[in-house]
């Protein structure tokens, strides 16, 4: 039987239907209150008190199931106290009939005395499985202690775990010789005994793939083990992963044969169906930095036998306008060694420029599992306005990028995590560009959880900008520094904050701005803020952001405070935020509305 599966199955409707019929007769019969009321005596502990109720199960309905739950009552209570050691235990019941009114009452009484207490243990891991760190760890974890109290649950779970952990890594003949709890007859002391024979433990072998068109070599580097390399599950786990990640498939079936072992090595068959051929899609959305957003996307995610891909995609808004083409070819590793080529066409608003550019960009992606790294060269022709003269340059950029993102929990909404992103670039007359430059960008965020409804969440950025000349009034916006925003400091507009230039057009008594904003060479940004979750899909906040987007050595701090709700969707939090500025002369509210995981 295959043990890794992501086929979609068909359910049918009639028996769908039936299940309705049946759940809906089951709710109409449990409206019906129950006709006894169970007492138990004050002072038992809760893990008892559960127990018993876990044994007693429903209360009855009707006249002959409850003469049934009270004839049965003291053997079930018995045996809910005997599972957590308690033998030497005294029961006393007392069935109460009011006459005339339909509830009877059933008053549990119970001492507890002296639990039985584990004198001694014995666990014996025999086979292969004996020399395996993992079965040492769990004993050393799930095992007994002398002098506590005797626990059947805590006995059943190590077994439990013990079968486990042999099918896990690979001894599939693994069972149990013996396995008993001993009680003295006067219940005071208990032996536990327990030998597991593991067998041996089979190794993993050749891997088949099903016959379809695509590169054998390819599917190959996804497999994420050797052949004779000691079973465990989590290496067909990966794989399974790994080949759902390329996008290649639709349908996916691992079926380790078991049963056609050779020596302990194990045979893998994979089935494998293609992916439909084109995607499409279509978007609508809303933020306050870009407004109204409209996209459209086309996707290939097999465009031959080697693994190409494809991906286009059109965003309009207002303010910034995209289209972004890119083509991805696998080199040693279809996921984690990539040749990307990126052709992208940009309007963008930076400060008080509107500027217009095209950039294509042929990089190589790789993922060591530490840190995502990108070398690539970029070409970037960008033209633009500003104080009634217009401006044009290209560059040749190489450059490198480095990212890395851990979290804990869910990974749209994780209850701990730390992403830090690092990018440098530089560009030289000699390669063609127009101004020699060196630019370098990094951010940071961090999240912690100090417990389910409390979360601290922070963030900074850092940039710089070091042209040949101080002068950064001819390098291209794109390049320069901003900050404002959604994602910057709220309480200010998107790339609203820079340096300064006069406006040359200004006559006194005009409507005209007095300076534009232009950006900066320096990049300085942090953010804090505290989460605080009040119902089971809403959390409130509070935060405090500041910093600048600034000129060499002209450094002004801006800073912005407000509170934020957010509401936890399946696609990522739905933030509003209000941003309230601190440097303003007349500040008002600014309304910051976001959508989508926050690392």
């Amino acid at each position: 039987m295959p043990i890794f599966t992501n086929r979609t199955q068909n359910v049918d409707k009639s028996y769908i239907s039936k299940i309705l019929l049946l759940s809906l007769y089951l709710l109409a019969f449990n409206v019906f209150a129950s006709n006894l009321v169970v007492e138990l005596n004050k002072g038992l502990p809760k893990k008892i008190s559960h127990n018993i109720h876990s044994y007693l199960g429903d209360l009855p309905t009707n006249n002959a199931e409850r003469l049934l739950f009270i004839a049965n009552a003291r053997t079930k209570i018995t045996k809910a106290i005997q599972a957590l050691g308690y033998y030497r235990a005294t029961i006393d019941l007392d069935t109460v009939d009011e006459g005339d009114k339909p509830t009877w009452l059933i008053k549990i009484n119970i001492t507890l005395n002296q639990p039985t207490l584990i004198d001694s243990s014995e666990i014996i891991i025999s086979g292969d499985a004996q020399y395996d760190e993992v079965f040492r760890a769990l004993i050393k974890q799930q095992g007994f202690l002398k002098g506590e109290i005797l626990d059947h649950g805590k006995y059943e779970q190590l077994k439990v775990s013990l079968a486990s952990l042999g099918l896990k890594y690979g001894y599939f003949d693994g069972g149990f010789v013996d396995s008993r709890i001993e009680i003295h007859q006067s219940y005071h002391r208990a032996k536990i005994y327990i030998n597991y024979h593991s067998g041996q433990q089979f190794r993993l072998g050749r891997v088949n793939f099903s016959d379809i068109d695509i590169n054998n070599e390819l599917l190959t580097q996804l497999i994420p083990f050797n052949d004779d390399q000691p079973y465990h599950v989590k290496f067909l786990r990966k794989l399974q992963n790994q080949l759902e990640q390329t996008q290649y498939f639709n349908n996916i079936v691992i079926e380790p044969k078991n049963n056609q072992a050779i020596d302990g090595i194990i045979p893998i068959d994979i089935n494998l169906e293609k992916n439909q051929k084109h995607y499409f899609n279509f978007g609508l959305g809303y933020a306050t930095d870009t407004e109204l957003r409209m996209s459209v996307g086309w996707k290939t995610p097999l465009v031959n036998r080697y693994g190409h891909k494809q991906a286009t995609k059109i965003t309009y808004s207002q303010i910034n306008p995209v289209g972004q083409f890119n083509y991805t070819i696998p080199l040693s590793h279809p996921l984690d060694d990539v040749l990307q080529f990126e052709l992208r066409l940009e309007d963008d608003v930076y400060g008080d420029i509107d500027s217009k550019y095209w950039s294509a960009r042929l990089g190589r992606t790789k993922n060591n599992e530490s840190f995502i790294s990108e070398y690539y060269l970029r070409y970037l022709q960008e033209d633009w306005q500003l104080n009634d003269q217009d401006y044009y340059t290209k560059y040749y950029l190489p450059g490198m990028t480095w990212s890395k993102t851990t979290r804990t929990g869910n990974p749209i909404n994780p209850s701990k995590g730390f992403s830090q992103y690092y990018n440098i670039e530089f560009s030289h007359q000699r390669i063609g560009a127009d101004v020699n430059l060196i630019r370098f960008y990094a951010k940071w965020k961090y999240i912690n959880s100090f417990n389910e409804n409390h979360r601290f969440v922070a963030r900074a950025e850092v940039g710089l900008l070091a042209p040949e000349r101080s002068d950064i009034d001819e390098i291209s916006p794109s390049l320069r520094f901003f900050a404002g925003g959604d994602q910057s400091i709220r309480g200010f507009a998107y790339q609203s904050i820079g340096g300064t230039i006069p406006n040359s057009l200004h006559r006194e008594g005009d409507n005209e701005k007095v300076e534009f904003i232009v950006g900066g060479s320096r990049l300085l940004v942090g953010s804090i803020e505290y989460q605080y979750k009040f119902a089971e899909k809403w959390r409130a906040a509070i935060f405090l952001d500041g910093g600048s987007a600034y000129k060499k050595d002209k450094f002004k701090a801006v800073y912005s405070i407000g509170p934020s709700i957010h509401y936890l969707s399946p696609v990522g939090p739905i933030r509003l935020d209000l941003g309230y500025s601190l440097s303003k002369s007349n500040p008002s509210w600014r309304i910051h509305f976001n959508l989508g995981a926050e690392l």
